[in-house]
C-alpha cells in the first residue's frame, strides 16, 4: 500500500520529509504540490498518472477540504473509477505518521478510517492559554 500527500505548495514535501526523518526511509510515500501559477487541471492529471502507473496507492492525503488539491484528486480517482483508494483532508503530520506506521507493519492491513480520524483530531491540543 503506498501514500500520496497533495497540497498546496509545498507543504506536503515537508510533510513527508518530515515524516522520514522521525520514522525512517519509507518509499510508500510520495508527495505532490500545486505551486502558484499551476494549473490544477494539470495537477490532477499527474496524479491520474500517479494512479495508473501505480496500483498500489490507495491512500491520498490532501491539505484542505475543498481546495484545488482535493479536488484535482478527486477528479482523478473518479476518472478512473479508482474505488480503492480512500482520500481524507486536512492532514497533519499525526495523521501521516500514523499512517505511515501501518503499511510498513503490515502491507495488506485494512485501514480503520474512524481511528485514523480520531488520531489527527486527537493530536490537536491547546497546550498553553495565552491571556
Amino acid at each position: 500500500m503506498k501514500i500520496l500527500v497533495v497540497s498546496h505548495g509545498s507543504f506536503s514535501k515537508s510533510l513527508v520529509e518530515t515524516t522520514k526523518m522521525i520514522s525512517g526511509k519509507n518509499d510508500n510515500i510520495d508527495y505532490l504540490g500545486l505551486y502558484p501559477g499551476d494549473n490544477s487541471d494539470e495537477l490532477s492529471n499527474t496524479i491520474r498518472i500517479r494512479l495508473e502507473n501505480d496500483p498500489k496507492i490507495k491512500i491520498i492525503l490532501v491539505d484542505l477540504l475543498g481546495g484545488s488539491p482535493m479536488i484535482a484528486s478527486v477528479k482523478a480517482v473518479k476518472s478512473l473509477n479508482r474505488e480503492d483508494v480512500s482520500l481524507y483532508s486536512g492532514v497533519n503530520l499525526a495523521l501521516l505518521l500514523e499512517i505511515s506506521q501501518v503499511i510498513n507493519i503490515d502491507e495488506g492491513q485494512k485501514i480503520n478510517n474512524l481511528e485514523l480520524l480520531s488520531i489527527a483530531k486527537d493530536s490537536i491540543s491547546l497546550v498553553l492559554e495565552g491571556k
